[in-house]
């Protein structure tokens, strides 16, 4: 546990020890002043509740307001009906500045703890190499991966391509299926794909949610063989049972490009093979 996350456990633990003996202080002390006591309790709850939701500024102000005019009260009491003032009328101020400060730490500790939690979920999902939906790697991994194998393909002159895969009309058919069953679509393309390609060959789900990339150990003539066994697995699917009876043809573009040139970067070829797709009808 963090020192912010033991810090306010602590808090939480002395402002609840503080309630009970406030409790047994009334119970004991205060019956004769039994009116005041729930008034001042009540008090002391409204600057917990300004405290924690408004933040300790205007906790201070509540609880500024609050002392004065108990404090105005109490001389009222002392100065013009003559009761004495005791211990128990102090209790009350001092109940007041404590519950305003516990409640201001409780509430700045909880900020700071949600702002760490939020830099510590950023960075998961900067470190994250694998999509949520469909299983795959994600496009961070592609560009690592993808850096690597051009590395490999100029040192041992191996054949390498890249393939964009695009889901055409995609808003179409989620809005048709739902978002639910569209995750279900997806993550059934992906295993498509992959059953299409060999051991060897690389599927990464690409920055938008309709586009893959496919990293091949072949030539861009053989790589007109992976695009036709792609097709024919994934339009085995029928979207009718999800699409409520509507009969709905899943259709993929293919862009295909080939790593030649030495000075060709990993955009290049996504570029390349994003305009590819194009011609692909």
């Amino acid at each position: 546990m963090s020192r912010l996350g033991k810090m306010t456990d602590l808090c939480i633990m002395f402002f609840v020890i503080n309630l009970f003996c406030i409790n047994n202080f009334i119970m004991f002390f205060g019956k004769e002043n039994f009116i005041t006591s729930e008034i001042m309790i009540l008090i002391v709850l409204a600057v917990m509740i300004v405290t924690y939701f408004a933040g300790l500024i205007p906790g201070i102000i509540i609880s500024s307001i609050s002392i004065f005019t108990y404090g105005s009260f109490i001389i009222y009491q002392s100065a013009i009906l003559g009761q004495n003032v005791n211990l128990y009328s102090y209790i009350w101020i001092l109940e007041i500045l404590f519950t305003c400060g516990v409640s201001g730490i409780v509430k700045n500790n909880i900020n700071n703890l949600q702002i760490e939690n939020s830099k510590l979920r950023r960075e998961f999902q900067e470190l994250v190499t694998v999509d949520s939906v469909t299983g795959i790697d994600n496009v961070k991994a592609f560009y690592n991966e993808f850096s690597q194998c051009m590395s490999m393909s100029k040192r041992y002159k191996l054949p390498l391509c890249l393939m964009i895969i695009k889901i055409t009309h995609y808003d179409e058919i989620e809005r048709l299926i739902g978002e639910t069953k569209i995750k279900e679509l997806l993550k059934y393309i992906g295993e498509g794909i992959l059953s299409s390609s060999r051991h060897e060959d690389k599927l990464f789900a690409l920055e938008s949610k309709d586009t893959f990339g496919l990293i091949m150990w072949t030539n861009i003539e053989n790589s007109e063989v992976v695009k036709s066994r792609i097709r024919e697995n994934v339009n085995r699917f029928n979207l009718k049972t999800f699409a409520r009876g509507v009969n709905v043809v899943i259709d993929l573009k293919m862009g295909v490009a080939e790593y030649i040139k030495d000075g060709e970067s990993i955009m290049d070829l996504v570029d390349k093979a994003k305009k590819e797709l194009e011609y692909d009808v």
